[in-house]
């Protein structure tokens, strides 16, 4: 399970015959690169399960494959914690208002009585 939806995938592949040429990654089937590098950066990635495969491919034009299947999980304060804590101040700003036109409006009654 990965806690964000951006991540890195990173891999090691060797050839001792003719040598890596490239790397074919897929994201659910989709190609999302062709590279000679043996990392890859994904971002945006939704919530849900997911597949992630690599293809190598030799020199002479032989390939190999790697399938790894993985979770997005976001936890719940990091998805609706800036919610919750704006909500918090709101709730604490009308109970300060509140407050302070209750606190206001005393005197004045007190004012009213010693007439």
């Amino acid at each position: 399970t990965i806690p964000q939806t951006e991540f890195t995938a990173t891999w090691t592949a060797s050839d001792e015959g003719a040598g890596i040429d490239k790397f074919e990654v897929y994201l659910d089937g989709q190609l999302h690169e062709t590279t000679t590098s043996t990392t890859s950066v994904f971002a945006k990635v939704p919530e849900g399960e997911h597949e992630l495969k690599i293809v190598a491919y030799d020199k002479a034009g032989n390939k190999a494959e790697a399938v790894v299947k993985f979770k997005i999980e976001i936890p719940f304060m990091t998805k609706y914690g800036n919610l919750i804590a704006a909500a918090v101040i709101i709730i604490i700003l009308i109970i300060v208002f509140v407050f302070l036109k209750i606190r206001k409006a005393k005197p004045r009654k007190e004012e009213e009585t010693k007439k």
